[in-house]
C-alpha cells in the first residue's frame, strides 16, 4: 500500500512537473514580440496558410515539444485543440474560407472576398485524416493536401506515417477536400538544398509527370497544382513544373497572394503556434 502511494505520488510530482514546463515555454520563452514578423499585406489579398502536422496533443506530445528543439515539433506540427482555436478564432473575426478552385477563381479575377483564407496541407500524413479532417468538417473549411505520391503509405519517411491511398480516398470523400502535387519521389534535402534543384531538367519533369499519373490512376483526379518541397523555387525548376503540365505552384513566404503574384510563385504562409499568434493574427483581413 505504502509502495502504490510513494508511485502515485512520483506520478502526480511528474504531471506538476511538466505542466509546469508548458507553462513556462508558453508564457516566458516562446513570449516572441510581434516586431519579429512581416506584416501580411491585407488590400485585396488571399490569406494561403499552411501546415503539416495536426497532432493530437497528448500529454506525451506536449512534454515533448517543451523538453525538444525539433523543427519537426516546434515548426511543422500543431495540436488539435490549437488547430481548432485557430479556425474558430478566424471564423469569428470575419475570415470567408475558400478552396483551391475559388483561390484561383479570385485570383485570375483580381478580386478577393473580404477574409480570404485558404488551408493547405504538405505531405499527406496521418494526422491530417485522424486530428485536421474532423476539426475542418467541424467548421466547413475546404483545404488542400500536396500529395508525395511515390512514397503514400509509407510508415516511416522521415520519421513520419504517411496516409495510404485507402485513407486518402477517404479523406477524398469529404467535399472539403482536393489534392495537388508535391513530387512523386523528389521530397529531399540534399547538402541542405532540395533534391529537384539539383538533378537535371529531364529528370524533374519525368517525377512530375511520374505524380500526376499516380495520383490520376489511385484517385482518378487531374492535377494542376504543385507545392515546392521545402517551399523555395529557382527559376529552371519553375519552368520545369509549367512544361509538366501544372498551372499553378507555391512556396513558402511570409506574405499574402495578392493578384501581382506569378503562378508559380503563389505564397503560402507557413504556420505554427507563433506565427498564427504573431502574425496572422495581425493580417489586418480580418475584423
Amino acid at each position: 500500500m505504502a509502495k502504490a502511494r510513494r508511485i502515485f505520488l512520483w506520478i502526480v510530482i511528474l504531471i506538476i512537473v511538466m505542466a509546469l514546463g508548458w507553462w513556462i515555454y508558453r508564457n516566458i520563452i516562446n513570449d516572441k514580440s510581434t516586431e519579429d514578423y512581416k506584416t501580411l499585406e491585407s488590400e485585396n489579398s488571399c490569406l494561403a496558410l499552411n501546415y503539416h502536422r495536426i497532432r493530437s496533443g497528448n500529454l506525451y506530445e506536449r512534454m515533448l515539444k517543451t523538453m525538444s528543439n525539433s523543427n519537426e515539433l516546434q515548426k511543422y506540427s500543431v495540436f488539435q485543440e490549437d488547430f481548432d482555436a485557430q479556425l474558430k478564432w478566424m471564423t469569428e473575426h470575419g475570415a470567408t474560407f475558400v478552396s483551391e478552385k475559388e483561390l484561383q477563381h479570385s485570383y485570375e479575377t483580381q478580386q478577393f472576398p473580404k477574409g480570404c483564407v485558404w488551408l493547405s496541407f504538405d505531405d499527406g500524413d496521418k494526422t491530417m485524416v485522424t486530428n485536421a479532417l474532423p476539426v475542418l468538417e467541424k467548421y466547413n473549411v475546404p483545404a488542400t493536401v500536396f500529395v508525395i505520391a511515390g512514397q503514400v503509405g509509407n510508415p516511416s519517411f522521415n520519421n513520419i506515417e504517411l496516409a495510404t491511398w485507402g485513407e486518402l480516398r477517404a479523406l477524398q470523400e469529404s467535399d472539403l477536400i482536393s489534392f495537388g502535387s508535391h513530387t512523386y519521389d523528389m521530397h529531399e534535402l540534399v547538402d541542405n538544398t532540395p533534391i529537384f534543384n539539383q538533378v537535371p531538367a529531364e529528370q524533374f519533369k519525368a517525377d512530375l509527370v511520374k505524380s500526376k499519373k499516380t495520383l490520376k490512376k489511385e484517385l482518378g483526379i487531374d492535377v494542376k497544382t504543385f507545392a515546392y518541397p521545402y517551399g523555395n523555387a529557382t527559376d529552371d525548376t519553375i519552368k520545369v513544373v509549367k512544361d509538366a503540365g501544372f498551372d499553378y505552384a507555391y512556396i513558402l513566404a511570409p506574405a499574402a497572394v495578392t493578384k501581382d503574384d506569378y503562378e508559380y510563385l503563389m505564397n503560402r504562409v507557413m504556420v505554427d503556434d507563433d506565427t498564427f499568434e504573431h502574425q496572422v493574427k495581425h493580417w489586418k483581413g480580418f475584423e
